[in-house]
């Protein structure tokens, strides 16, 4: 209520401030400001063709999932993975999360990843922008980390959210691109479903292209224009 510049990155963040009689811009994650241009290091060997998937521990830090079914969630995951690797897609699975030592992605993915053919866990050490590249590369996504998503859309790859909070739905609502998405909790519900309607949108991925297209071309321009505003405000201090 202090401030003197609201910038809001999702829809329902705008709609809790319009209920709150605050005036705030809708704007959208700064990570669209720039669509990273790097190679990857020469260690990294990628197959020609891949989906990259972003696994996320939720019970292990995230205080809504602390007493969540531990085993539910594992058992989506891997469902999921034998999904695409019974079809003989191959896999990369990519570290989003750093410097927590209760929560160990590469770990972590491993496990899951423990028996799969043709799926590789990226080392944690690599940067954003090398997973941008990665995700770049790949033919699809799926991500159950909010960052994942916007990686996808910034560099206009076909992708699936796996939706823990309400910042993922509502960003993907703030671009018209709703329906690439699924609250986390119906997977957990009915992983093998689950993972046959995932699999079945990454077969028809190319249906996506166009959308995804012109919600990226959206998402910077909204990006670009909220730094601008911001700037011209600080001008005025």
């Amino acid at each position: 209520r202090r401030v003197d510049f609201l910038s809001l990155r999702d829809a329902q963040s705008c709609r809790y401030a319009e209920e709150m009689g605050r005036k705030a811009v809708g704007s959208i994650d700064t990570a669209f400001l720039m669509r990273p241009s790097v190679e990857l290091p020469p260690e990294l060997q990628l197959p020609p063709s891949y989906v990259v998937v972003v696994p996320h521990q939720l019970y292990a830090w995230h205080p809504k999932y602390l007493n969540m079914d531990r085993a539910a969630l594992d058992d989506f995951y891997k469902k999921l993975l034998e999904k695409f690797a019974g079809q003989g897609v191959p896999l990369v699975l990519l570290p989003q999360i750093f410097a927590n030592p209760q929560v160990n992605d590469e770990k972590y993915f491993e496990s899951l990843a423990a028996g799969i053919p043709n799926c590789q866990v990226i080392p944690t050490r690599y940067n954003s922008d090398i997973q941008q590249k990665i995700i770049q590369g790949a033919d699809f996504l799926i991500g159950a980390r909010y960052h994942s998503t916007v990686f996808a859309v910034n560099n206009e790859v076909p992708f699936y959210s796996l939706s823990y909070e309400h910042k993922m739905v509502n960003m993907l609502e703030t671009i018209g691109l709703k329906d690439c998405c699924m609250p986390i909790t119906d997977a957990i519900a009915s992983p093998g479903a689950a993972a046959d309607a995932i699999y079945a949108k990454y077969q028809k991925r190319s249906e996506q292209q166009t959308a995804i297209s012109q919600a990226s071309a959206v998402a910077r321009g909204m990006a670009a224009d909220t730094f601008e505003k911001m700037n011209q405000f600080l001008k005025m201090l």
